[in-house]
C-alpha cells in the first residue's frame, strides 16, 4: 500500500469519503502545479465540507416535503402584476423566520400563492432552517390520527419546533370544533417563537366561514396578525389549460345555481393541467 492509498483509507475511516474520492486527482494537481501541502489539505477539507453541506440541504428538502421544484427565480413575475417582486425578495431575506413572524398570502385560486410560499420555504431550506410544507387537509389528517392514539401532544411539540411551517389552502375546509381547537393550540405554541406561512383565498374578516366559533376566530386571527406580513395578490390566474364553458355541464334552467368555491375550481382545473404545464398557484 502506497502513501496515497494509506491516506485514502484513513480518510474513509474518518468518514471523509468525499475527500478520499478526490484525493488522487488533487495529489496529481498539486504535483503538476507545485502546490503546497497546505493547499492540498485545504482543498480536501473544502471538498468534504461542500459535499456534507449539499447532503444536508437535500436532507432538509426531503423533510420539508415541498410538493414542487418551484423557486422564486422560476416564478413568472411578468405574468403576475399583482405581486410586488421587491416585497417578496425582501421576505426572502428571511428576517421573518429569525423573528418568528408570520406571512399570509391572500388571493384567488391560481394567482401564485402556493408558488411564492414554496419559493420562500426553499430559501429557508437553503439557509439551514427546518421546514415543513403541509396542505391544511394533510395537517388535519395528522392531527386526527394523533387523536386516535393520543399522540397529539407529541405531534404538536414536533410541529412547534420547526423553524418554518407552511400551511397551504388554509381556508379550503370547514373546521370542526375539535380540529379548530388543535390548530389553535399549534399556532399558539408557535406564537412569537417560530414562523408560519399561510395561503388562503379568504380575507381575515371572512374566516368565520370555516372557523365556526367566533371566539376562536378572533383568538386565531389575533395571534396571526400580531406579528405578520400580509401579501394580498390581486391579479390574473397563472393556471394553464382551457377553462370549462357554461355549456360543458348543462343543467335544467329551473335548477338552483350552485356557487363554485375556490376548491371546486381547483379540482376542475387539475385534470386539464399536464405535469409540465403546472403553474405556481
Amino acid at each position: 500500500m502506497n502513501s496515497s492509498d494509506e491516506i485514502r483509507e484513513l480518510l474513509c475511516r474518518a468518514k471523509m469519503k468525499d475527500a478520499a474520492s478526490v484525493l488522487p486527482a488533487l495529489i496529481e494537481q498539486a504535483k503538476g502545479q507545485r502546490h503546497s501541502y497546505t493547499w492540498l489539505l485545504t482543498k480536501l477539507l473544502e471538498h468534504e465540507l461542500a459535499a456534507r453541506d449539499q447532503r444536508a440541504i437535500l436532507n432538509r428538502e426531503q423533510r420539508a416535503r415541498l410538493p414542487e421544484n418551484w423557486t422564486l427565480k422560476s416564478f413568472p413575475w411578468e405574468r403576475q402584476p399583482g405581486v410586488d417582486r421587491r416585497e417578496i425578495l425582501q421576505l426572502a431575506e428571511l428576517d421573518f423566520v429569525s423573528t418568528g413572524s408570520n406571512v399570509v398570502f391572500i388571493g384567488e385560486v391560481g394567482v401564485g400563492k402556493t408558488g411564492l410560499a414554496i419559493g420562500l420555504a426553499r430559501e429557508a431550506v437553503l439557509a439551514g432552517y427546518t421546514v415543513l410544507f403541509l396542505k391544511v387537509c394533510e395537517l388535519l389528517d395528522l392531527l386526527g390520527a394523533s387523536l386516535l392514539d393520543r399522540s397529539h401532544p407529541r405531534l404538536i411539540r414536533r410541529l412547534a419546533r420547526l423553524d418554518l411551517l407552511v400551511i397551504d389552502e388554509f381556508s379550503h375546509v370547514t373546521l370542526e370544533e375539535q380540529q379548530a381547537s388543535l390548530i389553535f393550540r399549534l399556532i399558539d405554541v408557535r406564537y412569537h417563537r417560530k414562523a408560519t406561512i399561510f395561503t388562503t383565498n379568504l380575507g381575515f374578516d371572512d374566516w368565520g366561514q370555516f372557523l365556526k366559533t367566533p371566539a376562536l376566530k378572533h383568538s386565531l386571527t389575533d395571534r396571526l396578525t400580531d406579528q405578520c406580513y400580509v401579501v394580498r395578490i390581486e391579479g390574473p390566474s397563472l393556471r394553464v389549460g382551457p377553462r370549462p364553458s357554461l355549456t360543458d355541464h348543462a343543467k335544467p334552467t329551473d335548477a338552483p345555481v350552485e356557487k363554485t368555491t375556490g376548491q371546486k375550481r381547483k379540482k376542475g382545473q387539475a385534470a386539464s393541467n399536464s405535469e409540465a404545464g403546472r403553474s405556481p398557484g
